[in-house]
């Protein structure tokens, strides 16, 4: 989504203070719900070599995104390039502090500010995607293993599929921004002009390149839902935080599952306990989905 489209679909006045803590929350999420996933997934895999044509073709598009080797892996890169986003939210936290006005509206809003807010929404997009991202693999991987029977179709459904398969190419470039060693210099020479909602062309007086330096301009609002959602920000970040919880212990225990699994060991205690995990947390992923459907 282009940013003239992307500040069309603001609600109402946003607070930098607002932005800030959008900001905490996605780097407290990263922190203890994004990473300690992807370290453990990176442990794991460095002895599980993946099988199954969908994980194999997912490793494929990564390795050819950011141009590794064919034998490099791709859960430890992703570990190592989420180490480098904190560190660029952390700048993007400092250059909000500095530069954002203190309230922001369509009618009033700049370029650099509206960037500023699209890479946080984009940063909770990342942070959604890589723990779904790794849960599907290591469901596929165990499937694989046919320790379980039915376990992909008892653990992922069509829709939970189509999500990762339909988004991966979105987290590939979000990634790729979020990750970017020249990201500050790119931040910086983003101009300081008002965007205009109504303008189909937001590039024609300093061209794509300084006014979209990290590709964002076709990226969906409802993978972007933080500052769109109004009188419900509060609510979403809400089951946003419970979702994440959720995640995190869900996906660590298959990926323990798996572990064992490889070893020819069969765990019913923790398939028990992912089957009612995953009943709890239907609602929630239904409020979480209506609400993101809603932005489309």
């Amino acid at each position: 989504m282009n940013i003239n489209a992307y500040v069309k679909s603001l609600k109402g006045v946003t607070t930098k203070d607002e932005v800030l803590n959008a900001l905490d929350a996605v780097q407290q999420d990263l922190s203890t719900k994004v990473t300690p996933i992807v370290s453990t997934a990176a442990a794991a895999f460095k002895t599980i070599k993946p099988k199954t044509e969908t994980v194999l073709g997912y490793e494929e598009r990564y390795r050819e995104a950011f141009r590794l080797g064919r034998n490099a892996s791709v859960v430890e890169d992703l570990k190592d390039r989420l180490h480098a986003v904190q560190k660029n939210l952390d700048l993007l936290g400092q250059e909000i502090r500095k530069t954002m006005p203190e309230t922001v509206a369509q009618s009033s809003i700049d370029h650099r500010s509206a960037v500023m807010m699209q890479l946080v929404d984009n940063a909770s997009f990342l942070n959604r995607f890589c723990r779904r991202f790794i849960e599907a693999i290591t469901i596929y991987e165990t499937e694989a293993v046919g320790m379980y029977e039915d376990y992909q179709k008892d653990n992922l459904t069509k829709g939970e599929a189509a999500w990762v398969e339909n988004n991966f190419p979105f987290f590939l470039e979000v990634l790729e921004a979020l990750s970017d060693a020249q990201f500050k210099k790119k931040f910086d020479e983003i101009p300081s002009v008002k965007v205009d909602p109504d303008s189909d062309d937001n590039n024609a007086l300093f061209g794509r390149l300084k006014m979209d330096p990290f590709k964002m301009g076709f990226i969906p609002v409802s993978l972007n839902p933080f500052f769109h959602i109004g009188k419900w920000i509060v609510e979403f970040q809400a089951w946003r935080y419970k979702e994440a919880q959720d995640d995190l212990r869900r996906t660590q225990q298959r990926i323990l599952l798996l572990e064992e699994a490889k070893q020819g060991k069969s765990n019913p205690q923790i398939e028990k306990e992912l089957k009612i995990q995953r009943d709890k947390a239907e609602g929630l992923t239904y409020r979480i989905n209506k609400a993101e459907e809603e932005m489309q």
